[in-house]
């Protein structure tokens, strides 16, 4: 009989892929099938059918009362926890014999285990939303304290994000992972590595503003942004193209084809004060860029790892001067580049969700 997993989620299957897409993918890879519960509708929305994605995925809609921002009262937690319990268990019905494992990313699922029994949860805390709640931090903090204290096992996905977990569960580190090899970068001489690439989702934490101003100084360089724009955007990515002549903006692409063999770094750059930059050890992105041989610059992270693959930046200056020195040192780079990404492959994350079930159940549910 295959084993079943289900993965609970605010983020739709059909979204850039995320974390709990990898998760999910890792599972099936291993034989597994998966449940993937995707963002809630709300009560009024018209009812969705599951989807089958391929066999042994099915992605399930269920509903929601309220907006989880919205829930500043207990009241209205748990008014909305016992509804939206109740359209899960709809959901799920005849299967819950069937579940073997059940993966977490919702902080406020507190409810999970009125129903789930004795089946082994594992939540994965996975961005800082309940320090950037602002006056209702607290309320969210609470509720998130309750949801750990019904797991098996919490996992949060950088340093900072594990401070700010509740120390009686016990929350280990689980940092995101390499769905690729990696692949070292062909020489061509007649080819200058000048590009300097910031790919992915572009938002408002990013910034811009200090793109533009790195980008006057290193006349001889071009950088690319490539992604879709949070229209809270527009207007600073309007203003930076219209001043610089060496940025360009390029419509979501995927990372092969892009002119890779003309990239001499990715970046990763945030708002000094942005809570979400503050919140990231390591990025989906990093390791996707890392597994084409990309040196990553950062800056605004100032929790980010440090790695000899990594060039990690406080100032402007640094920053220009940490783009110049992967032109430079590209190849000597790749070294550092190739450690990252084989040490951190999809199969390192499937054995530690193996091996904290293991250590703190003395049961390995996996057999």
């Amino acid at each position: 009989m295959t084993k079943q997993v289900v993965i609970f989620s605010k983020t739709n299957w059909s979204e850039l892929p995320r974390m709990r897409h990898q998760i999910a993918k890792l599972f099936l890879q291993n034989g597994w099938s998966v449940l993937f519960f995707e963002k809630p509708l709300f009560f009024w929305n018209f009812r969705v059918e599951n989807i089958f994605v391929g066999v042994d995925l099915e992605v399930i809609k269920t509903k929601q009362l309220l907006h989880h921002r919205l829930r500043i009262f207990s009241i209205l937690n748990y008014i909305n926890s016992y509804y939206e319990k109740k359209s899960i268990q709809r959901a799920l019905r005849e299967r819950l014999e069937s579940i073997e494992l059940v993966i977490n990313f919702n902080y406020d699922y507190f409810f999970l285990r009125d129903f789930l029994g004795n089946k082994k949860i594992i939540t994965i805390i996975n961005d800082d939303f309940i320090n950037s709640g602002g006056v209702f931090s607290n309320k969210f903090k609470k509720t998130q304290s309750m949801t750990c204290s019904i797991s098996d096992a919490v996992l949060g996905v950088s340093t900072p994000i594990l401070n700010f977990l509740p120390s009686h569960s016990n929350p280990e580190i689980f940092l995101p992972w390499s769905d690729d090899l990696y692949t070292y970068p062909k020489k061509r001489l007649a080819v200058k590595r000048n590009k300097v690439l910031l790919w992915g989702y572009l938002h408002n934490d990013i910034d811009f503003q200090l793109i533009g101003e790195a980008s006057k100084e290193l006349k001889d360089f071009e950088f690319l942004l490539v992604g879709p724009i949070n229209k809270k955007c527009n207007k600073i990515i309007r203003i930076i193209l219209n001043s610089n002549e060496n940025i360009k903006a390029i419509s979501a692409t995927k990372l092969k084809d892009l002119p890779l063999e003309e990239c001499c770094a990715g970046i990763h750059v945030y708002k000094s004060r942005s809570v979400l930059g503050r919140s990231i050890s390591m990025s989906n992105k990093t390791l996707k860029l890392a597994a084409y041989g990309i040196p990553i610059v950062t800056y605004g992270v100032e929790n980010f790892i440090k790695h000899a693959g990594i060039i990690n930046s406080k100032t402007l200056s640094e920053f220009i001067k940490g783009i110049r020195y992967s032109q430079v040192n590209f190849y000597s780079m790749q070294k550092g580049l190739r450690h990252l990404v084989d040490s951190n492959q999809g199969f390192h994350r499937y054995s530690k969700l193996c091996e904290i079930v293991k250590i703190k159940e003395g049961v390995n549910v996996f057999k």
